[in-house]
């Protein structure tokens, strides 16, 4: 029976590396993004819980995003069409 031995060699640098940093020039609105325009209050959560230190500047009540994602209907040359039933 043949044996197989594997040498691993790590390879580290010579200075310690920073990686994913977050500033805290960072806006809550940023973080909102990026976890793909979740609730703010739970991206907020998640970050105290990760005590990552964010600026609550420019941290509006709406969202551009997010409006215009829960559009429903169309934009034509007339203007905006809705395309959601009508209840009588």
């Amino acid at each position: 029976m043949d044996t197989f031995t594997m040498e691993r060699h790590g390879v580290f640098p010579r200075e310690p590396v920073a990686v994913n940093i977050a500033t805290t020039s960072e806006t809550l609105q940023l973080w909102h993004e990026r976890f793909g325009y979740q609730y703010k209050c739970h991206v907020q959560k998640v970050l105290e819980q990760m005590e990552i230190n964010i600026s609550m500047a420019e941290t509006g009540a709406f969202c551009d995003g997010c409006v215009l994602g829960k559009r429903t209907g169309s934009l034509s040359l007339h203007g905006w069409i809705d395309h959601r039933s009508s209840v009588s």
